[in-house]
């Protein structure tokens, strides 16, 4: 039998490793804005290119996401319960572990916010999104009553 252990270990990076690459070389700077070239390019392309298709095709991207939204949720809705699971088992993790004392910045280092001011951050985050998604499930249902009233209407008047 081949001894391979000496193969796995791996050789220490080189702090003295020289390229010409320079942070930002492909950037480009248009309204004082940072943007790299290429990736910006493409995947605005690709989402106007969306955008355009279904605002094109209003019906049919209506039916194809109004499909598309519970298929989602009942095929996938075990794996967002278990990444839910899993992230919080990685924040419990972090609290008993030894890797959870670590100080961001080093031992010097102090917080931009205090302890308040962080737990202030998440409400003030959820908050807004859930007046968006209240608001449009009333709108939607604004809608439904006013097609059902609309149609009664039609119905007596037929």
């Amino acid at each position: 039998m081949v001894d391979t252990s000496d193969k796995l270990v791996s050789e220490p990076i080189d702090p003295d490793f020289k390229t010409d690459f320079e942070l930002g070389q492909d950037n480009i700077r248009p309204f004082g804005l940072d943007i790299h070239n290429p990736v910006f390019a493409i995947s605005s392309i690709v989402i106007m290119g969306f955008v355009l298709i279904s605002l094109a095709n209003q019906e049919a991207s209506a039916e194809f996401f109004g499909w598309l939204r519970p298929w989602l949720t009942s095929t996938f809705d075990w794996f967002l319960v278990l990444s839910v699971d899993l992230m919080l088992l990685f924040c419990l993790a972090l609290i008993v572990l030894p890797v959870g004392s670590v100080r961001i910045g080093g031992k010097d280092a102090k917080p931009d916010y205090s302890y308040s001011g962080l737990a202030s951050l998440p409400p003030m985050r959820t908050e807004p999104t859930g007046s968006t998604i209240s608001a449009r499930q009333n709108s939607s249902m604004r809608s439904t009553e006013s097609t059902k009233n609309q149609s009664k209407v039609l119905v007596s008047q037929g």
